[in-house]
């Protein structure tokens, strides 16, 4: 059962490895993008290096480190965060923009839910905790 719960958050993982691989490669492959951070370069590389860093954790995850599980919990807990705020502020209209957009607003906020909620819990299962804290697990 741990090991089916660690290969459902290592997907989960590396799917967001995969959206941050097109967020690298959107500026280079369309020409109307605007770069969130200035500049094309700029979002390549701090895209990649995002993705480069999951798929570390996702090879940690799988590993059994313990430091991975911590990692993990921690993002999945602030992706449920950022989700609780998407529906929070969506029900909270601040202008007509807001409100006339407020669908797709309880849409991100269940897309970020959904799987922060389901890594949440797998990654708390008492199996799965006792796989990463045994006592020969690695740090």
């Amino acid at each position: 059962m741990a090991r089916f719960a660690i290969a459902v958050v290592a997907l989960f993982e590396l799917l967001v490895a995969t959206l941050f691989g097109f967020y690298a490669a959107s500026p280079w492959t369309d020409r109307f993008v605007v770069p969130f951070f200035k500049s094309r370069l700029a979002d390549t590389s701090i895209f990649v290096i995002a993705m480069l860093a999951m798929i570390a954790l996702v090879v940690s995850l799988l590993k059994g480190k313990r430091a991975a599980w911590w990692l993990s919990v921690i993002g999945s807990a602030l992706f449920m965060s950022l989700g609780g705020f998407f529906i929070w502020s969506t029900f909270h209209p601040r202008d007509d923009f807001a409100r006339s957009e407020g669908g797709f607003g309880v849409f991100l906020g269940v897309l970020l839910l959904f799987p922060a909620c389901t890594t949440l819990g797998l990654l708390n299962l008492p199996k799965t905790r006792r796989y990463f804290f045994q006592t020969n697990s690695q740090m």
